[in-house]
Protein backbone atom coordinates (compact mmCIF):
# COMPACT_ATOMS: atom_id res chain seq x y z
CA UNK A 1 0.00 0.00 0.00
CA UNK A 2 2.74 2.40 -0.94
CA UNK A 3 1.67 6.06 -0.88
CA UNK A 4 -1.49 5.37 1.15
CA UNK A 5 -1.65 6.38 4.80
CA UNK A 6 -1.88 3.62 7.41
CA UNK A 7 -5.32 4.68 8.64
CA UNK A 8 -6.71 4.36 5.10
CA UNK A 9 -5.17 0.88 4.78
CA UNK A 10 -6.64 -0.17 8.12
CA UNK A 11 -10.14 0.87 7.06
CA UNK A 12 -9.80 -0.90 3.73
CA UNK A 13 -9.02 -4.19 5.42
CA UNK A 14 -11.69 -3.90 8.13
CA UNK A 15 -14.57 -2.13 6.39
CA UNK A 16 -16.18 -4.08 3.51
CA UNK A 17 -17.94 -0.96 2.23
CA UNK A 18 -14.73 1.05 2.26
CA UNK A 19 -13.00 -1.64 0.19
CA UNK A 20 -15.36 -1.10 -2.75
CA UNK A 21 -16.62 2.44 -2.38
CA UNK A 22 -20.13 3.20 -1.19
CA UNK A 23 -22.67 2.33 -3.86
CA UNK A 24 -26.32 2.75 -2.92
CA UNK A 25 -29.74 3.09 -4.47
CA UNK A 26 -30.69 6.66 -5.47
CA UNK A 27 -34.06 6.06 -3.82
CA UNK A 28 -32.86 5.75 -0.22
CA UNK A 29 -31.58 9.29 0.26
CA UNK A 30 -27.97 8.06 0.33
CA UNK A 31 -25.13 8.91 -2.07
CA UNK A 32 -25.16 6.75 -5.19
CA UNK A 33 -21.36 6.54 -4.97
CA UNK A 34 -18.83 7.79 -2.45
CA UNK A 35 -15.28 6.46 -2.38
CA UNK A 36 -13.93 9.19 -0.08
CA UNK A 37 -13.92 6.93 3.02
CA UNK A 38 -11.94 4.39 0.99
CA UNK A 39 -9.12 6.59 -0.26
CA UNK A 40 -8.81 9.62 2.02
CA UNK A 41 -7.11 9.89 5.42
CA UNK A 42 -9.35 10.15 8.46
CA UNK A 43 -8.18 13.65 9.37
CA UNK A 44 -9.01 14.91 5.87
CA UNK A 45 -12.48 13.34 6.04
CA UNK A 46 -13.01 15.03 9.39
CA UNK A 47 -12.03 18.40 7.90
CA UNK A 48 -14.37 17.87 4.95
CA UNK A 49 -17.26 17.00 7.26
CA UNK A 50 -16.48 20.03 9.39
CA UNK A 51 -16.51 22.24 6.30
CA UNK A 52 -19.88 20.92 5.12
CA UNK A 53 -21.43 21.39 8.57
CA UNK A 54 -20.07 24.94 8.76
CA UNK A 55 -21.39 25.69 5.27
CA UNK A 56 -24.91 24.61 6.15
CA UNK A 57 -24.74 26.57 9.43
CA UNK A 58 -23.18 29.58 7.66
CA UNK A 59 -20.37 29.53 10.21
CA UNK A 60 -18.13 32.07 8.52
CA UNK A 61 -15.31 31.71 11.06
CA UNK A 62 -14.90 27.98 10.46
CA UNK A 63 -15.28 28.35 6.69
CA UNK A 64 -12.56 30.98 6.64
CA UNK A 65 -10.28 28.81 8.78
CA UNK A 66 -10.65 25.82 6.44
CA UNK A 67 -9.54 27.82 3.38
CA UNK A 68 -5.76 28.06 3.15
CA UNK A 69 -4.22 31.47 3.77
CA UNK A 70 -2.39 31.70 0.42
CA UNK A 71 0.37 29.12 1.05
CA UNK A 72 3.70 29.56 -0.81
CA UNK A 73 2.53 33.07 -1.73
CA UNK A 74 0.04 31.54 -4.18
CA UNK A 75 -3.52 32.78 -3.65
CA UNK A 76 -6.21 30.33 -2.64
CA UNK A 77 -9.03 30.33 -5.19
CA UNK A 78 -12.80 30.02 -5.12
CA UNK A 79 -14.59 30.25 -8.46
CA UNK A 80 -18.11 29.85 -9.80
CA UNK A 81 -20.22 31.13 -12.70
CA UNK A 82 -19.80 34.70 -11.45
CA UNK A 83 -16.01 34.68 -11.66
CA UNK A 84 -12.84 33.99 -9.67
CA UNK A 85 -12.15 35.04 -6.09
CA UNK A 86 -8.38 34.97 -5.58
CA UNK A 87 -6.81 35.21 -2.15
CA UNK A 88 -7.94 34.23 1.35
CA UNK A 89 -8.96 37.78 2.29
CA UNK A 90 -11.12 38.14 -0.84
CA UNK A 91 -12.84 34.80 -0.25
CA UNK A 92 -13.50 35.65 3.40
CA UNK A 93 -14.96 39.03 2.40
CA UNK A 94 -17.30 37.27 -0.04
CA UNK A 95 -18.52 34.95 2.71
CA UNK A 96 -19.19 37.85 5.09
CA UNK A 97 -21.49 39.43 2.50
CA UNK A 98 -23.39 36.23 1.70
CA UNK A 99 -26.51 35.57 3.76
CA UNK A 100 -26.28 31.78 3.50
CA UNK A 101 -25.28 28.94 1.21
CA UNK A 102 -27.86 26.85 -0.72
CA UNK A 103 -29.21 23.87 1.24
CA UNK A 104 -27.90 20.72 -0.44
CA UNK A 105 -27.60 16.95 -0.07
CA UNK A 106 -24.69 14.83 -1.30
CA UNK A 107 -25.56 12.71 -4.34
CA UNK A 108 -22.15 11.33 -5.27
CA UNK A 109 -18.50 12.00 -4.47
CA UNK A 110 -15.30 10.84 -6.14
CA UNK A 111 -11.98 11.41 -4.39
CA UNK A 112 -8.37 10.86 -5.41
CA UNK A 113 -5.15 11.41 -3.50
CA UNK A 114 -2.78 13.46 -5.66
CA UNK A 115 0.08 12.96 -3.20
CA UNK A 116 0.35 12.09 0.47
CA UNK A 117 -0.36 15.75 1.25
CA UNK A 118 -2.95 16.71 -1.38
CA UNK A 119 -6.27 15.41 -2.66
CA UNK A 120 -8.92 16.25 -5.25
CA UNK A 121 -12.60 15.68 -4.47
CA UNK A 122 -15.40 16.15 -7.00
CA UNK A 123 -18.90 16.10 -5.54
CA UNK A 124 -22.44 16.31 -6.87
CA UNK A 125 -25.18 17.68 -4.63
CA UNK A 126 -28.95 17.88 -4.98
CA UNK A 127 -30.01 21.45 -4.27
CA UNK A 128 -33.05 21.66 -1.98
CA UNK A 129 -34.69 24.29 -4.19
CA UNK A 130 -34.09 22.22 -7.35
CA UNK A 131 -31.24 21.37 -9.67
CA UNK A 132 -27.75 20.13 -8.93
CA UNK A 133 -24.52 21.65 -7.65
CA UNK A 134 -21.15 20.36 -8.84
CA UNK A 135 -18.15 21.06 -6.60
CA UNK A 136 -14.43 20.50 -7.12
CA UNK A 137 -12.07 20.99 -4.19
CA UNK A 138 -8.31 20.63 -3.86
CA UNK A 139 -7.28 20.01 -0.26
CA UNK A 140 -3.67 20.32 0.89
CA UNK A 141 -2.05 19.30 4.15
CA UNK A 142 -0.40 22.42 5.58
CA UNK A 143 1.49 21.65 8.76
CA UNK A 144 -0.83 19.36 10.71
CA UNK A 145 -4.07 20.58 9.15
CA UNK A 146 -5.94 20.05 5.90
CA UNK A 147 -6.98 23.22 4.06
CA UNK A 148 -8.77 24.01 0.81
CA UNK A 149 -6.44 25.69 -1.68
CA UNK A 150 -8.78 25.64 -4.70
CA UNK A 151 -12.53 25.25 -5.11
CA UNK A 152 -14.93 25.57 -8.02
CA UNK A 153 -18.72 25.35 -7.97
CA UNK A 154 -21.23 25.09 -10.78
CA UNK A 155 -24.79 26.00 -9.80
CA UNK A 156 -28.00 25.17 -11.71
CA UNK A 157 -28.85 27.89 -14.16
CA UNK A 158 -32.26 29.48 -13.99
CA UNK A 159 -34.15 30.22 -17.19
CA UNK A 160 -34.20 33.90 -16.22
CA UNK A 161 -31.95 35.47 -13.61
CA UNK A 162 -34.50 37.62 -11.78
CA UNK A 163 -31.70 39.65 -10.23
CA UNK A 164 -30.93 40.98 -13.72
CA UNK A 165 -34.11 40.75 -15.78
CA UNK A 166 -37.70 41.58 -14.95
CA UNK A 167 -38.79 40.11 -18.27
CA UNK A 168 -36.74 38.83 -21.19
CA UNK A 169 -37.48 37.53 -24.68
CA UNK A 170 -35.71 36.27 -27.75
CA UNK A 171 -36.02 39.17 -28.38
CA UNK A 172 -38.76 40.82 -26.35
CA UNK A 173 -39.36 43.44 -29.06
CA UNK A 174 -38.25 43.14 -32.68
CA UNK A 175 -36.72 46.17 -34.44
CA UNK A 176 -39.17 48.35 -36.32
CA UNK A 177 -36.99 48.41 -39.43
CA UNK A 178 -33.38 47.85 -40.53
CA UNK A 179 -30.89 50.56 -39.63
CA UNK A 180 -27.41 51.32 -38.35
CA UNK A 181 -28.07 49.31 -35.17
CA UNK A 182 -29.26 46.16 -36.99
CA UNK A 183 -27.96 43.06 -35.25
CA UNK A 184 -27.56 44.83 -31.92
CA UNK A 185 -29.62 44.11 -28.82
CA UNK A 186 -30.39 46.44 -25.92
CA UNK A 187 -31.76 46.12 -22.40
CA UNK A 188 -34.30 48.71 -21.30
CA UNK A 189 -34.14 49.77 -17.66
CA UNK A 190 -37.46 49.24 -15.88
CA UNK A 191 -38.19 52.96 -15.87
CA UNK A 192 -38.96 53.39 -19.56
CA UNK A 193 -42.12 52.38 -21.37
CA UNK A 194 -41.97 49.29 -23.57
CA UNK A 195 -45.09 48.67 -25.63
CA UNK A 196 -47.15 45.82 -24.21
CA UNK A 197 -45.36 45.85 -20.84
CA UNK A 198 -45.86 47.56 -17.49
CA UNK A 199 -43.32 49.85 -15.85
CA UNK A 200 -42.24 48.32 -12.55
CA UNK A 201 -39.61 50.80 -11.36
CA UNK A 202 -38.08 48.10 -9.17
CA UNK A 203 -41.17 47.72 -6.99
CA UNK A 204 -43.63 44.81 -7.45
CA UNK A 205 -46.59 46.71 -5.95
CA UNK A 206 -45.98 49.64 -8.29
CA UNK A 207 -45.73 47.22 -11.22
CA UNK A 208 -49.07 45.57 -10.39
CA UNK A 209 -50.77 48.97 -10.25
CA UNK A 210 -49.24 50.18 -13.52
CA UNK A 211 -51.14 50.14 -16.78
CA UNK A 212 -49.84 48.26 -19.80
CA UNK A 213 -47.95 50.70 -22.01
CA UNK A 214 -49.69 51.50 -25.28
CA UNK A 215 -46.44 52.54 -26.93
CA UNK A 216 -42.75 52.55 -26.15
CA UNK A 217 -40.93 55.58 -24.77
CA UNK A 218 -39.39 57.92 -27.39
CA UNK A 219 -35.85 56.74 -26.60
CA UNK A 220 -36.89 53.11 -27.04
CA UNK A 221 -38.67 53.88 -30.31
CA UNK A 222 -35.54 55.60 -31.62
CA UNK A 223 -33.49 52.48 -30.93
CA UNK A 224 -36.08 50.21 -32.57
CA UNK A 225 -36.29 52.49 -35.61
CA UNK A 226 -32.49 52.32 -35.89
CA UNK A 227 -32.60 48.52 -36.15
CA UNK A 228 -31.90 47.48 -32.55
CA UNK A 229 -33.91 44.74 -30.83
CA UNK A 230 -34.97 44.90 -27.19
CA UNK A 231 -33.79 41.78 -25.39
CA UNK A 232 -35.71 42.54 -22.22
CA UNK A 233 -36.46 44.86 -19.34
CA UNK A 234 -33.64 45.12 -16.81
CA UNK A 235 -34.19 45.38 -13.07
CA UNK A 236 -33.48 48.67 -11.33
CA UNK A 237 -32.94 49.94 -7.82
CA UNK A 238 -36.33 50.57 -6.21
CA UNK A 239 -37.62 53.72 -7.94
CA UNK A 240 -34.01 54.20 -9.13
CA UNK A 241 -33.34 55.76 -5.74
CA UNK A 242 -29.86 54.40 -5.13
CA UNK A 243 -26.40 54.14 -6.63
CA UNK A 244 -25.61 50.64 -5.36
CA UNK A 245 -27.64 48.47 -7.74
CA UNK A 246 -29.28 46.53 -4.89
CA UNK A 247 -32.98 45.72 -4.65
CA UNK A 248 -34.75 44.28 -1.60
CA UNK A 249 -37.41 42.64 -3.79
CA UNK A 250 -35.38 41.08 -6.60
CA UNK A 251 -31.88 40.75 -5.18
CA UNK A 252 -28.53 42.15 -6.23
CA UNK A 253 -27.30 41.47 -9.77
CA UNK A 254 -23.84 39.86 -10.00
CA UNK A 255 -20.82 41.99 -10.80
CA UNK A 256 -18.71 40.01 -13.33
CA UNK A 257 -15.79 42.42 -13.00
CA UNK A 258 -15.71 42.25 -9.20
CA UNK A 259 -17.42 39.08 -7.86
CA UNK A 260 -18.84 39.56 -4.38
CA UNK A 261 -19.29 43.31 -4.88
CA UNK A 262 -22.41 45.25 -5.85
CA UNK A 263 -22.73 46.26 -9.48
CA UNK A 264 -23.67 49.90 -8.92
CA UNK A 265 -25.74 51.78 -11.44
Amino acid sequence: MKGISSDVHERRTKDPIAMKGTTMSPNNNQPTFDNAPDVLPRDLLASMNRYEQALMANDKTVLSALFANDPDDIPSVRSDDNGILAGHATISAFRRQRASAPIRKLRQRIARMLSKDSACIISQFDKASGGQIFQTQIWQRIGDEWKIVMAHLTYPKTAIDKRIWRVVGAPLVEPTKPGPLSGMRVAVKDLYAVQGQRIGAGNPAFQRASSICGQSAPAVRMLLNAGAAVTGIAQTDEFAYSLAGTNAHYGTPPNPKAPGHVSGG
